[in-house]
């Protein structure tokens, strides 16, 4: 699975995290070709899906962190300043 990672955010690729769930999907013997091609694209376009949900979430994470974080070093700088 590829990905982007830095410090403070992981974000993943929805297209090669999609293949990598596509991938790791077998065949049943009894599959017929239509059944196993639908089957792989609901996967494929679940996995895209997923990921991308999972990038909102980690980025609006990082986001309310970050604003958080903002916050609190205010409160100290203020605080400093009144002492």
């Amino acid at each position: 699975m590829d990905r982007a990672l830095d410090k403070d955010n992981l974000q993943i690729k929805p297209d090669s995290f999609a293949q990598a769930a596509v991938s790791a999907n077998k065949r049943l013997k009894k599959e017929n070709d239509l059944h196993y091609l639908k089957h792989q694209l609901k996967l494929y376009v679940a996995a895209v899906y997923m990921a991308e949900d999972f990038n909102r979430a980690e980025s609006a994470s990082n986001k309310k962190l970050k604003h958080d974080q903002v916050n609190r070093l205010q409160e100290k700088l203020i605080e400093r300043r009144l002492d």
